[in-house]
């Protein structure tokens, strides 16, 4: 029984709602006070937050008011809500719906009585964490799942570091209660998985730069290794949630607020929220929302320095920009615009279209970003740097000239 009470936290099945006094930094929004907030998604200026027993709720102006946003959402109780490519995704106990339409209606795109609980976008394909991982190339018309053989539990965390695909799994939905919880990997996009440790209920995911973070009932761990070996660090209550922005890693705890680490998640500091379940993060302009019974924000720049992004920045579409100087010799910078928090892959690659070198491979937040590429040991000649976030792709030239 102690395995059902723990990983059902993951699913807020059984997770009581901890509404705290709003710790001096953070601010209350309006969100209705009667609901069970356990999941927030941001897309464009609009914030999205989800209810148990109540659905989807939306913002235009950073929480001060909320509508209910739920024709066609048939099933209340939105465990996740995930953006991608301008389209909105729930995660319930009968499959996915989604809303292209910045929740104004939804569509069930199955499968049927299949409880989903993670999403991950990984350039053109869309899985989706359920009794096993489903994957879709049509932003979720059509599922075909994995094949994983995890008939009794449920993958409540996924992510993606370059080639590698990460997936967590948490819950036994029927007896003996003994499925092999932790997590798997996949290098074949998803096609097969294998173990990669075994941490216990995983309830969260993230990747910052190179270094993976497992969020557990047992606490926090991370991986130098592409997930191939784990440790902990300096959290020991259960992670529920965890958010990547610039140099800050933000946990979610079980109880115990939000923490933030800005060194890789060497040391980690509380931020405020001090006795809430944090469930889930998003970032909307210059600030950081959470869902943790009720819905709450808090500036950027007060927890990590050199934030200045005015929500009147955020980009209106996604742009790859020409790099410069072009012709270079042996640095230029590459800029791009992401209208909305996004899985990044930015790449450079020969005329052969062997990839030369990886510049971003992580989650991204809304707004102008731009990184340095070092061609110095690259032969003279045309090379080409490629973007790849959600169902936006582009591809532009750069010349390296000695």
């Amino acid at each position: 029984m102690k395995t059902i009470l723990l990983s059902s936290l993951s699913l807020s099945i059984l997770l009581i709602s901890i509404h705290p006094a709003s710790d001096a930094q953070w601010i209350t929004t309006n969100a209705p006070d009667t609901c069970n907030f356990v999941s927030i998604a941001a897309l464009d200026t609009n914030l999205f937050a989800g209810a148990y027993g109540y659905g989807v709720f939306r913002s235009s102006d950073r929480g001060t008011s909320w509508t209910p946003v739920n024709s066609g959402l048939t099933d209340p109780n939105p465990y996740r809500i995930f953006a991608s490519g301008g389209n909105l995704f729930v995660g319930t106990r009968n499959g996915v719906f989604r809303s292209s339409d910045k929740g104004a209606s939804w569509v069930n795109l199955g499968p049927t009585y299949w409880l989903v609980d993670s999403f991950l976008s990984s350039g053109s394909t869309l899985f989706a964490g359920s009794y096993d991982i489903l994957r879709s190339t049509d932003n979720g018309s059509s599922w075909i799942a994995a094949k994983t053989g995890w008939s009794n539990i449920v993958v409540t965390a996924l992510a993606v570091s370059g080639t590698i695909l990460l997936a967590g799994n948490s819950i036994d939905l029927m007896p003996p209660y003994t499925s092999s919880h932790g997590i798997y990997r996949s290098t074949d996009g998803g096609a097969s998985w294998f173990s990669s440790g075994a941490l216990g209920d995983v309830l969260a995911l993230a990747v910052s730069g190179t270094t993976l973070f497992a969020g557990t009932t047992g606490g926090m761990f991370r991986s130098f290794d592409g997930g191939a070996s784990w440790s902990a660090v300096d959290i020991e209550t259960a992670v529920a949630s965890l958010a990547v922005y610039r140099s800050g890693i933000f946990a979610g705890t079980v109880g115990g607020g939000v923490f933030l680490s800005t060194d890789s998640g060497t040391s980690w500091s509380p931020v405020g929220l001090s006795g809430a379940n944090v469930r889930q993060f998003a970032v909307s302009g210059s600030e950081l929302f959470v869902a943790a019974g009720g819905v709450y924000r808090r500036p950027l720049s007060e927890m990590i320095t050199g934030v200045n992004i005015s929500p009147n920045e955020i980009p209106g579409e996604f742009k790859l920009e020409q790099n410069y100087p072009n012709p270079f010799n042996p640095s230029t910078t590459i800029r791009y615009a992401l209208p909305q928090r996004s899985n990044v892959t930015l790449t450079v690659f020969n005329t052969l279209g062997q990839v030369v070198s990886t510049l971003v491979n992580a989650t991204e937040e809304a707004g102008y970003h731009e990184v340095k590429f070092d061609g110095s040991g690259l032969a003279s000649g045309v090379y080409f740097y490629r973007i790849v976030t959600g169902a936006y792709v582009a591809t532009k030239k750069l010349l390296i000239l000695r």
